[in-house]
């Protein structure tokens, strides 16, 4: 997207979202979590200074049963709204609830419940004898997921990113020190959290005396003083409350640098909560526009970095479709043709055989169709070859398994063979074809066989999860033990490629416009009807049901299962780690997640791309 566009695009978008102050929002409307210092925004309203000392002297030594007969009575409107309240909320099972400011345990208790015994709830007091009576009263209700933080007058003590939502209910008025304490609510919140605010109206002539002399300023101003920290409002829902007012803020920035569709945000913070994958990103695009993008949970659970948009992922096998496009671009200009013997352009291919002795010539297309019967290197050599032309020269002393075009079977070794007769043809080193008649003219400037020094932070970090539930750090095994910015290694066109989604979705749109892109014919329209053509007749194809395969690519030709709701002759790829980009001819869109979980069972068959593509398509 254009800069200049892209500001105006935020400043109209923060525009509409902090001025119009009674529009109501999707409570789960998706953000890309990024925590902005509180310097970026507004700080008119910031308090570096009491702004009421004394404020909670009766909070320090509090005796719990004389707040019951105030807090937990139904002449209180929260306490008989309490249900409605919870329920607008829409907890998610499962995540980490902070109640600040939780006195008796009124809303710890329901919340608590809310979340169920895989969540967690926080109750955060200034008083330890409201957090030891919240305890008991737990007990007593057999309620086992609640623990507890002493907090101070300026800070909720939170660790960073450690909650999915803030619970702050009669609360805030509290707060001696607002600014403050609302930053350190800011860092505690996950990616994916939200700052669920509900406090007393103080308007004259409507309010009692007793909240016009207890609370010290009015709606607008808190707001204010929220939003200074660098929250935007995002929903104010509406459970019947008079006497006070309810409202649910987001992160700002990551609200002005979303665009969304809010069932797949919850979707896929259900999978993240779940330990599925420690963050994922989501695109839909269509020739022209992007219709969804975001960003949800970590690109890296050590250091707690919250996932982006532009965060870079090892797209694994998406970098086949790629290989086949710049194929196609040599075929575009006629120096090969894919009916072509390999032998052709690779003399050591000549003379082929079969485990039986059988001689075989293998084609161009039977490469990029995986019908070519190569055998694969060993695991550990697989990727040792520091050129594609030294992998070559391995590959052809192997044996072919079966007859050419015979039989279907995923073939790393043909991809990268096809690879190095574009080198062969091109004059050029695979990675800087790529780079020149790829990356270059459709701006993906961060799709790479090798990342930068200055790349490297946005690398999301890869995850195995394991029997117990949790998340380990995983190597990427394609390197072989070398770091994504070592350049001493082959480009693996088979899937060696890093990229971000936004790249990948601009290669998408591209083969979605007919091979057209910014006002260039990239690719032959005629070259991009190949790519997504069958050309595996009746053989069995994976890694679905109901599958072709064309060039390069897997086509969808009975959709069924995940492929339910993409049309006919959809075609696509996926990565090992759980990357996906599917392009739907019919429809005019593209569907592209970006994960880096290790071991899914089928990462083409996940349960998380499955519940993507429906929501993307309704």
């Amino acid at each position: 997207m254009n800069n200049n566009h892209s500001t105006i695009r935020k400043q109209r978008i923060m525009r509409s979202l902090i001025c119009k102050s009674h529009t109501r929002l999707p409570i789960c409307i998706a953000l890309v979590f990024s925590f902005v210092p509180p310097c970026v925004f507004n700080t008119s309203f910031a308090q570096d200074k009491s702004v009421r000392p004394g404020i909670n002297t009766p909070f320090q030594k509090p005796t719990p049963s004389e707040f019951l007969e105030k807090f937990e009575v139904e002449s209180r409107e929260i306490f008989a709204k309490r249900n409605e309240i919870v329920a607008a909320c829409q907890v998610n099972p499962g995540i980490t609830i902070a109640d600040v400011g939780a006195g008796t345990g009124l809303f710890t208790r329901l919340l608590a419940k809310a979340t169920g015994s895989n969540g967690k709830v926080v109750a955060v007091d200034i008083a330890q004898s409201f957090l030891d009576h919240t305890i008991e009263s737990c007990k007593s209700a057999q309620i086992s997921n609640v623990t507890t933080q002493l907090c101070n007058q300026e800070s909720c003590l939170l660790a960073p990113n450690s909650v999915d939502m803030v619970f702050v209910c009669d609360t805030y008025h509290h707060f001696e020190f607002p600014f403050k304490t609302t930053t350190s609510i800011l860092k505690a919140l996950k990616p994916n959290g939200k700052l669920v605010l509900i406090d007393l109206n103080r308007i004259p002539g409507v309010s009692s005396d007793w909240a016009m002399n207890h609370v010290r300023a009015d709606r607008e101003t808190f707001e204010k003083e929220i939003v200074s920290c660098g929250f935007v409002r995002s929903e104010t829902p509406d459970v019947g409350l008079k006497e006070n007012y309810f409202i649910i803020f987001r992160n700002a920035t990551a609200v002005v640098e979303s665009t969304s569709y809010p069932a797949i945000k919850l979707a896929m913070e259900s999978f993240v909560s779940k330990n599925d994958v420690a963050g994922v990103v989501t695109m839909v695009v269509t020739p022209n526009a992007t219709l969804h993008l975001d960003a949800t949970g970590l690109s890296d659970l050590a250091n707690q970095t919250p996932m982006k948009t532009d965060s870079i992922h090892w797209i694994a096998s998406m970098s086949k479709p790629i290989t086949a496009a710049c194929m196609m671009m040599l075929v575009d200009e006629g120096k090969i043709a894919l009916s072509d013997p390999i032998s052709k352009y690779l003399p050591e291919m000549a003379g082929l055989r079969t485990t039986t002795g059988q001689e075989v010539t293998i084609s161009i297309e039977q490469l990029l169709n995986h019908t070519s019967g190569m055998s694969e290197l060993p695991a550990g050599e697989a990727y040792s070859s520091p050129t594609l032309a030294v992998a070559s020269e391995k590959y052809a002393k192997l044996p072919i398994l079966f007859q050419p075009g015979s039989k279907w079977q995923y073939s790393q070794t043909s991809i990268n063979t096809a690879a190095r007769i574009i080198e062969v043809v091109s004059g050029k080193s695979f990675d800087l074809f790529v780079d020149q008649r790829v990356c270059k003219p459709l701006g993906m400037r961060d799709t790479t066989f090798y990342l930068s020094n200055a790349q490297m932070p946005r690398l999301a970090k890869s995850y195995t999860k394991e029997s117990d539930g949790t998340l380990k750090e995983s190597p990427i095994g394609l390197l072989s033990g070398k770091k994504p910015n070592d350049r001493d290694r082959m480009p693996a066109a088979n899937g060696g490629l890093f990229s971000t989604i936004n790249d990948y979705a601009t290669f998408c749109q591209m083969l979605l416009n007919d091979g057209k892109w910014n006002g260039q014919q990239i690719l032959s329209e005629k070259s991009v009807t190949r790519l997504r053509t069958p050309t595996t007749g009746d053989l069995k194809t994976g890694f679905t049901p109901g599958n072709a395969w064309g060039i390069g690519c897997c086509v969808v030709r009975e959709p069924q299962g995940v492929s339910q709701t993409l049309s006919v002759g959809s075609f696509g790829h996926g990565g090992a780690y759980g990357t996906q980009a599917w392009i739907d001819p019919v429809r005019k869109r593209c569907y592209l997640i970006m994960v880096q979980r290790a071991n899914f069972p089928n990462a083409d068959d996940s349960d998380l791309r499955k519940e993507f593509q429906k929501l993307a398509s309704e």
